[in-house]
């Protein structure tokens, strides 16, 4: 089963709710999707890397709330406890951000395309309207038993993906929401969400990447809330 905790699921400007990042776990392999500023603390506090036998980090975009602390868990699995790191997106880009950083490619595997899979999971990436000034992409990941669908920050959602969570091929949606969101604009349009979102089908829904007004507005019209890990306090299973 693909359900993700989170370790946060606020937006950029609202870190009291962490950096919108979800994780899993198959066989030793911690897959992290996005890692914001805050999100390594967070690994840390959960003591999530020093579980696993190797990370997979599936990126979304390189904004900073969502790839802010890349370099900081790279070199973690560097001179901390060595594992390997693979970091997966569509663009080489996340290798530009992390030279800049200091990060040299051999402390890291890059994997781009619009596809990844490996033994456990395969992910389909959409290129997804966010801003003008970097590409953003969402995905859908499945296991071989179920698909969920992590937006990361889309302003819409893919008709075939949409038209699966409603037929019921997609186990689970985690798309970002903003009160103030248009569709096709930086994020997902909240209000439109409510409308089309039939009431059965909301115990699926997830919004993140939410502002406080948000996120109460979501529980309080029937959407599901995601696991946060610190909220629960408790460690990601090893079967995710």
């Amino acid at each position: 089963m693909l359900d993700l905790a989170f370790l946060g699921v606020g937006s950029a400007f609202c870190p009291q709710l962490g950096n919108t990042a979800a994780v899993f776990q198959r066989a030793g392999t911690l897959y992290l999707l996005d890692c914001g500023s805050l999100v390594f603390a967070s690994l840390l506090r959960h003591h999530l890397p020093e579980q696993a036998d190797s990370i997979v980090v599936l990126l979304t975009h390189t904004h900073a709330d969502h790839a802010g602390s890349l370099g900081t868990l790279i070199s973690w699995c560097k001179h901390v406890r060595p594992l390997p790191i693979h970091v997966v997106h569509p663009e080489e880009s996340p290798g530009e951000l992390l030279r800049l950083s200091g990060i040299t490619p051999e402390q890291y595997i890059l994997h781009s395309g619009m596809t990844y899979a490996d033994d456990h999971v395969r992910v389909q990436f959409f290129h997804v309207p966010h801003t003008q000034a970097i590409n953003a992409y969402s995905m859908l990941i499945s296991d071989g038993e179920e698909s969920v669908y992590y937006s990361g920050d889309a302003g819409d959602i893919p008709e075939t993906v949409w038209q699966g969570f409603l037929k019921g091929n997609v186990a689970r949606v985690y798309q970002d929401v903003s009160l103030h969101g248009k569709k096709g604009g930086s994020h997902g349009e909240y209000a439109w969400f409510a409308e089309h979102c039939p009431r059965p089908f909301k115990s699926r829904f997830y919004p993140i990447h939410l502002d406080e007004a948000c996120r109460a507005r979501a529980l309080a019209d029937g959407f599901a809330r995601p696991t946060v890990l610190d909220e629960c306090d408790t460690q990601l299973s090893a079967d995710g």
